[in-house]
């Protein structure tokens, strides 16, 4: 109990009347889940569940990268005066009608290959962060910390850059 924290009634209640193994039972296993078959999963099945996620985002976040490349691809065009962004009368979104291939080029190395290494290092070194948790509380903390650090880009996006540039985008 923390110093200066007075139970209440309910928790003296649970407390008497139900028989809540504590952390340092028996029966607890190293994972935190008790021993036999008294949940359905194990830390092995939560691991590997979080592990299929993980490569699974890192999967979806390389393949938004490689749609991205070939749209800025798709665009390209060899004469400077072909680069254009117009507006689209009806719904006042701006589109990019052509990019020139320097640009692409540009988007390519500056872009491109190191959001494609960034997902890579986060692969090998998120998995790892999953693999090397001792316990199932820290299993799930590891998975929810990777999940903030691979939506950051883009509530970083979303806060900083202007409007125009997000409706280009």
């Amino acid at each position: 109990f923390l110093p200066g924290f007075v139970p209440d009634a309910l928790t003296g209640f649970i407390r008497t009347n139900l028989s809540l193994p504590e952390y340092g039972h028996r029966t607890l296993g190293r994972d935190g889940g008790l021993k036999g078959d008294a949940f359905w999963f194990s830390g092995t099945d939560l691991c590997t569940m979080l592990m299929t996620l993980w490569t699974l985002m890192i999967c979806r976040e390389l393949r938004a990268t490689y749609e991205t490349h070939s749209a800025v691809w798709a665009k390209a065009r060899q004469h400077p005066e072909d680069s254009i962004i117009v507006r689209v009368p009806s719904t006042g979104h701006l589109m990019l009608r052509t990019i020139t291939v320097r640009r692409a080029i540009c988007i390519t190395l500056f872009v491109t290959l190191p959001r494609c290494f960034v997902a890579c290092l986060l692969l090998f070194g998120g998995s790892y962060f999953i693999v090397a948790a001792d316990n199932m509380e820290d299993l799930i903390l590891n998975a929810l910390s990777l999940e903030f650090i691979i939506h950051t880009d883009e509530m970083l996006y979303s806060v900083i850059a202007p409007k125009s540039v997000r409706m280009v985008v």
